[in-house]
């Protein structure tokens, strides 16, 4: 009965030999476009900045393009910034994500640097035209690992571009966007509070609404390091690509291997039985 059994098993442990040799060849395969990529994305990390793909370039931004440096003119868009979770080397805190309304008629959604979880200080960006360079960087839709954005409560796990794009677009804040002085009594702020007409905050907020953010990239962008400011902190992108690819394709071989030597104990047994 054993006997009879033995070529069965060694079959089923060639065809296990086949597979496993097959993965080490995936693995190889694996770790050769693994090191043509790092390539790629040390080069473009290595070339001079060039102009934030436009609208018309939209539908073509994919992975080829992640990593670009870049550089956008514009004006910041006068919110409060949607602050995601982050980990760095600096430890725990968010990013500081606010649209930039560019000289080109759109707005790209900029990834101003790291705050720490302790830092309560105002990041309102500054007024005013600016020049940002930076990493191109693709939208990271729905949230972290085992976490959800709560765009409702504030609560942001990824860069998701489209859901951060709809929470600026509700315009949350709007006294941030339109600051209103004091009224002489003392008891509101501004022609809204004082004379009970659409006061400018009102006005504000209906223009964010109808404007909103509809000619919004598809993308971020990671913002260079500014000399002199360290809230928020940019440049602190970390490029890193595994590539264990070696190790396991040595893993899958030496698997087929032992069970290559396994097959030839078995059929070895047979012949001498």
């Amino acid at each position: 009965m054993v006997a009879r059994r033995r070529p069965l098993l060694a079959a089923a442990l060639l065809l296990l030999v086949a597979a496993l040799c097959a993965l080490g060849i995936w693995q190889i395969q694996r770790r050769t476009w693994k090191l043509a990529l790092i390539a790629q994305v040390e080069h473009r990390l290595a070339a001079p900045p060039v102009a934030a793909p436009g609208p018309d370039r939209w539908p073509r931004i994919g992975t080829d393009h992640a990593y670009t440096r870049v550089r956008v003119e514009g004006t910041w868009r006068p919110v409060k910034p949607v602050l995601t979770q982050a980990t760095t080397q600096l430890g725990g805190g968010f990013w500081v994500m606010a649209p930039l309304d560019t000289s080109r008629g759109f707005t790209v959604l900029i990834n101003r640097g790291f705050v720490a979880l302790e830092d309560k200080r105002d990041l309102t960006p500054p007024t005013g035209p600016v020049t940002v360079t930076g990493l191109l960087r693709l939208t990271e839709p729905k949230g972290g690992f085992l976490r959800d954005n709560v765009p409702s409560e504030g609560r942001w796990y990824s860069r998701d571009v489209a859901a951060i794009t709809s929470a600026f677009r509700r315009c949350p804040h709007p006294s941030a966007a339109s600051p209103l002085p004091p009224s002489p009594t003392g008891r509101g702020k501004g022609p809204a509070a004082a004379g009970g007409g659409k006061g400018k905050d009102s006005a504000m907020s209906e223009d964010c609404t109808e404007r909103g953010m509809s000619s919004t990239a598809p993308y971020f962008i990671d913002a260079d390091a500014t000399p002199g400011q360290l809230v928020p902190r940019g440049g602190m992108t970390v490029v890193r690509f595994p590539n264990n690819h070696l190790v396991y394709a040595f893993t899958w071989f030496g698997l087929a291997a032992l069970i290559a030597f396994m097959t030839w104990r078995v059929t070895r047994v047979r012949a001498s039985a």
